[in-house]
């Protein structure tokens, strides 16, 4: 299970991790640059490191803030002469620069489970890999590639002679200077390696100050930012609303009027429509009635008279009843002329007693 484990971390954890950094050095420093001058000058001058390289004269001191470099001063080799030179007061790093012919490189394929415990896999491979022993080196080591196909990762392995680099450090430290960092120049990029010759028991331990909190200091910038970038669309759409309401509180207010304006003419309509429908009505029936009585002949009496959907029915008695269909045919305002149930014949005075309909037709008024 703890091989199964350490393959799972060196194969997943371990890349993750290393994102992880390379993203955290960019986000900081983007989120140092977006600060205003001023607080970006007050962590800079409280995040100095003290830079020591090596020539020929002596010690070549440096104090580095941000991306600026100032030489500080020189430090003879010749034991006798000291410092003459003022270090700053706020000093997060002191770092140890060793000229690279003091130093030897060795590149090495490792299995990719090594990665996990890589010192000490180093160590054992130090006499096979450099003419020392691990006792008589100050060693470190970082990695160029990793391949998970293969599962091998290609180390760098640094040396350098540990009677050399004691010889150093009492000469700095008789001036006031521990290095914390011991590293070597990349010969191809002229910059740093990613290395700590100096074994963790003899790095400088730093007491809890501002500049041991500024990646506190920078994640909680980092929240802020990220609480503003979500804050802000919030925010802008917010204001977008308020903006915008009196507009609709307007618009709101017009479409009342506008529904109310509506309904009132329908209403208006209706009522003019209900008032042609009721005349045209009425004037149908006026002309009907005028029409019947200019029709019927003086024999015939009309008990009854409906009108109702378009249609009247009359209902009474005559002497000529067999001749009314005919009779009332010809009146343009009547059509579809029929009775309704059988003529009867009303005891011995020769009348009969009918009942017809007929279909109103429609005129214009006049």
């Amino acid at each position: 299970m703890d091989k199964i484990l350490q393959k799972l971390q060196v194969r997943y954890v371990a890349p993750v991790v290393r994102q992880f950094d390379k993203y955290w050095a960019w986000w900081t420093g983007k989120l140092t640059a977006m600060l205003p001058d001023q607080v970006r000058s007050a962590i800079l001058q409280q995040d100095q490191r003290v830079q020591i390289e090596i020539d020929d004269m002596g010690f070549v001191v440096s104090a580095e803030s941000g991306t600026d470099s100032n030489v500080l001063g020189r430090i003879p080799h010749h034991a006798e002469d000291a410092r003459d030179f003022e270090l700053p007061v706020a000093v997060t790093e002191t770092q140890l620069i060793l000229p690279a012919h003091q130093v030897l490189v060795r590149q090495l394929t490792l299995p990719l489970a090594t990665e996990e415990n890589l010192r000490e896999a180093l160590s054992f491979q130090m006499d096979r890999q450099t003419p020392f022993s691990v006792g008589q080196v100050y060693y470190d080591c970082y990695v160029r590639t990793r391949d998970n196909d293969n599962q091998t990762l290609t180390v760098d392995l640094i040396v350098t002679p540990r009677a050399y680099v004691d010889e150093l450090l009492d000469r700095l430290t008789d001036n006031g200077l521990t290095p914390e960092r011991i590293t070597v120049l990349d010969r191809s990029s002229d910059s740093p390696l990613p290395v700590n010759l100096l074994p963790a028991g003899r790095r400088k331990k730093y007491g809890i100050g501002f500049s041991r909190h500024r990646n506190l200091i920078f994640a909680t910038a980092n929240l802020v930012l990220v609480a503003a970038v979500l804050a802000t669309p919030v925010i802008q759409k917010q204001r977008v609303i308020n903006s915008l309401e009196p507009q609709l509180q307007e618009a709101i207010e017009e479409a009342k009027a506008g529904t109310e304006l509506r309904l009132r003419m329908e209403q208006l309509a209706a009522a003019s429509e209900y008032l042609r429908n009721k005349k045209q009505t009425e004037l149908l029936v006026m002309h009907a009635l005028d029409e019947i009585t200019r029709i019927l002949p003086d024999n015939t009496w009309i008990s009854r008279l409906d009108i109702d959907s378009g249609e009247i029915q009359l209902q009474g008695q005559s002497s000529s009843s067999e001749a009314l269909i005919q009779l009332l045919e010809v009146s343009p305002l009547l059509q579809n002329v029929r009775f309704r149930s059988p003529v009867s014949g009303i005891g011995n005075t020769g009348e009969d007693r009918f009942h017809l309909s007929a279909d109103l037709v429609q005129v214009q008024a006049q």
